[in-house]
């Protein structure tokens, strides 16, 4: 949904049931990947209560705050 240097908003795809949880507790650390590239986009931190929203913090960030890159 929304991509910043500092964060990535997730949020349910419309194609989804209307129930399906996006997020739930224990899924922080999660890998989040783009579904057609199958690039991982970020590492998940938060989720809101009703699972329809979820954030991440940037792959480039975290390879940053860990002081890695990609070849």
């Amino acid at each position: 949904m929304a991509v910043t240097d500092e964060e990535v908003t997730i949020g349910l795809p419309p194609e989804f049931p209307a129930d399906y949880e996006l997020s739930n507790w224990g899924d922080s650390g999660a890998a989040w990947v783009e579904r057609s590239s199958r690039r991982v986009i970020g590492v998940h931190r938060a989720g809101d209560p009703a699972g329809r929203l979820a954030w991440a913090v940037p792959t480039d960030a975290v390879l940053a705050i860990l002081s890695l890159r990609l070849p």
